[in-house]
């Protein structure tokens, strides 16, 4: 795939989709990505799955543009701003970090950390963090 970010790519599956973010995610600048219109019988990715997957991994969408009879293509880059999400958004992060879905760099767009265990630990004891004798 080219690294463009003019690039035009397309997912036939959500399995193809999460492969390619967890190969790509890191480095890639961005793409327009494009989708299947209802009925147009072309294999494709949802833009759901591709808004689910772009939580999961710190990618946003956005532009929308019209393609051909069949398709459109949607924009698609990594988050550049923190907390740039809606409470639709950060329901479905909520759900993808219990389904175990959601990747360290989705968090990190997000605003998002993932409580560390000596933190629930402390929560469980009413322990404080701090020094001893403070």
């Amino acid at each position: 795939m080219v690294d463009a970010p003019d690039a035009t790519i397309a997912f036939a599956t959500r399995d193809a989709l999460w492969r390619w973010l967890g190969e790509h995610g890191d480095t890639h600048q961005g793409a327009w990505v494009r989708l299947a219109k209802s009925g147009s019988g072309i294999a494709s990715v949802t833009f759901h799955e591709l808004l689910e997957a772009g939580i999961a991994f710190g990618w946003s969408e956005s532009t929308r543009r019209s393609s051909d009879a069949g398709t459109y293509l949607q924009r698609f880059t990594p988050r550049r701003a923190l907390r740039t999400s809606s409470a639709r958004n950060l329901a479905i992060a909520a759900r993808l970090e219990r389904e175990g879905r959601m990747t360290e760099a989705g968090r990190r767009a997000l605003g998002l950390t993932r409580p560390r265990a000596r933190d629930s630990v402390d929560i469980k004891q009413g322990g404080q963090h701090g020094k001893q004798g403070e």
